[in-house]
């Protein structure tokens, strides 16, 4: 029976042996009216800004034969506003909370007093589920099975890694990932939904199907498939890929180094360009950039390859590429227009709170807010003659491992906040070359902030301008030259710089709207992005 004041985190829940009668008998709704306040409190949990009104236990599966063995549970939330979610929780039972492990729960056992704790900072979790991949192992729940399946490439990465002891890292977000020494990655999907994650999809895709060396490979997973409905995606096994950090570090560094360049010796900042997109010709010689300028190009090559890559086996159904259409295009136009006026008019609502520096700027961006509806009504009315593809769909520099050789590419989850069967379409390459194009322009901006003795000047911002346009444009002739006549990309020179105005203007308008509600003192960034793709002088 549940404990005198179950609603009260401080007071304990109660049951009898064996303590998971709390996830799967009639007590179970005392730990759901918990539930939420749990879920508030994790750094993985996406909807912090939507009151739950209501937590569910979908199904809850133990991961071995003991009493004592951890489980997996599938919790489904409801919000007072807007469709629900899924979230999966390894959950443990303990007499003390072990180590960095958060509570959920307390909870007595036949009098003992104990407490119901995250389980995948236990090595017992993480080294369970590898074991059940390597086996195929398949364990039932009330509603369902979970499903572990190793790949035909287990065996050249992960054999006899379960010796190794599994380490938590602690950078992710949005999902939980595990280290196994340097040999394997095992991420656990923290928020899932019907249908296969993407991430799964495309990292098996391009490992298996195309064999592409410039990701991490696929090496196994486990999904949870319920008597009655779709597959959900649970945890994503692949090989650790040994690297110096990401490439958001990697360029904020290389900002770093070339302000101190640029800035400590004299003469007169060049000319600021204000095309819409990145200029066609470098205005720095080589050498004020640096070696930046070869690696901006490399990963416009790699990115080309990629989506190569992803356009090669069209015998895979979910891969193969598809015509743009005018209906299709009109959803982008449509979807873009929505943007541009819930964009534009938060702007307006706080323009006056945008800082002294930024206002004159976000003034004249709304005075030139109807262009946008000028600067895409192509879309409606000429059909692109290229293909759409499955894309990275959430591309940006912090996306890119680097090796100290060469880039990796990860994460091909999508945007979060899409759903699942969008983030699975087919879309233009060029979103994700837009979203890099933008992701330099971000690095600029927080790379000048990092500087040792930083003091922005209007002379260094027109340096950063110089930086973000030169690798910008040496990134993009890259991915154009390696490219070359890709189905995927449109071949009249015009129509590939309209698409690709379209979604640097896509990507600067959803910024705009982030960063007004999210981080006040950036919002300069995307008012920059949109001035220069409106033309604002």
């Amino acid at each position: 029976m549940p404990g005198p004041n179950a609603s009260d985190p401080s007071a304990p829940l109660a049951t009898r042996s064996p303590w998971h009668r709390i996830l799967t008998g009639p007590e179970r709704s005392v730990l759901e009216s918990q539930l939420p306040r749990h879920l508030a409190s994790q750094r993985w949990f996406g909807a912090k800004a939507r009151p739950a009104a209501r937590v569910r236990i979908r199904d809850a599966v133990s991961l071995g034969r003991s009493d004592a063995c951890d489980w997996l549970v599938l919790a489904d939330v409801e919000y007072l506003r807007g469709p629900g979610e899924t979230y999966v929780l390894p959950l443990a039972w303990s007499e003390s909370l072990p180590g960095r492990a958060a509570r959920v729960a307390l909870l007595e056992v036949d009098g003992r007093p104990g407490v119901i704790h995250a389980a995948e900072q236990g090595s017992t979790f993480a080294s369970g589920l590898l074991a059940d991949i390597e086996a195929g192992r398949v364990r039932r729940g009330a509603r369902g099975v979970l499903l572990a399946h190793a790949t035909k490439a287990f065996d050249a990465h992960a054999v006899g890694a379960g010796a190794l002891e599994p380490a938590p890292l602690a950078a992710e977000q949005s999902n939980t990932s595990i280290r196994f020494g340097d040999r394997l990655i095992l991420k656990l999907y923290r928020k899932t939904a019907p249908g296969v994650n993407p991430d799964l999809e495309v990292g098996e895709y391009l490992t298996l199907d195309v064999g592409f060396p410039h990701v991490p490979p696929a090496l196994g997973s486990i999904v949870y498939r319920p008597d009655v409905g779709e597959p959900m995606s649970v945890a994503f096994l692949q090989g650790f890929v040994k690297n110096e950090g990401d490439a958001w570090r990697l360029t904020l560094q290389a900002v770093r180094e070339y302000l101190a360049r640029v800035c400590a010796r004299p003469g007169a900042p060049l000319q600021e360009t204000t095309s819409g997109m990145p200029p066609t010709s470098l205005r720095h010689a080589p050498e004020d950039i640096g070696h930046y300028l070869d690696l901006a190009a490399l990963l416009g090559q790699r990115t080309a390859e990629l989506h190569l890559a992803l356009a090669a086996d069209v015998r895979v159904r979910a891969f193969c590429p598809e015509a743009f259409t005018l209906e299709w295009q009109a959803g982008l136009h449509e979807a873009l227009s929505r943007q541009a006026e819930t964009s534009f008019a938060h702007l307006e609502q706080q323009v006056r709170e945008v800082s002294g520096a930024d206002r004159p700027l976000a003034v004249a961006v709304l005075a030139h807010r109807g262009q946008v509806s000028d600067r895409i009504a192509w879309l409606r009315e000429r059909l692109v003659s290229a293909r759409r593809i499955r894309i990275h769909g959430d591309y940006h520099l912090g996306q890119v491992l680097w090796t100290g050789a060469d880039f990796v590419i990860i994460d091909f989850e999508g945007e979060p906040a899409r759903p699942l069967a969008d983030r699975r379409g087919k879309e233009s390459a060029l979103r994700d070359v837009a979203g890099m194009i933008r992701s330099f322009h971000y690095a600029a901006r927080a790379g000048a902030a990092d500087a040792p003795g930083s003091h922005p000047t209007p002379e260094s911002a027109e340096w950063l301008r110089q930086w973000y346009s030169s690798v910008s444009v040496t990134f993009l002739q890259a991915y154009l030259r390696r490219a070359g006549n890709a189905t995927f990309l449109p071949q009249e020179e015009l129509v590939l710089r309209e698409l690709l105005e379209f979604h640097l203007l896509e990507k600067a308008l959803y910024e705009l709207d982030y960063e007004l509600n999210n981080r006040p003192g950036w919002v300069g960034l995307p008012l920059a992005g949109l001035a220069e793709l409106l033309g604002v002088e």
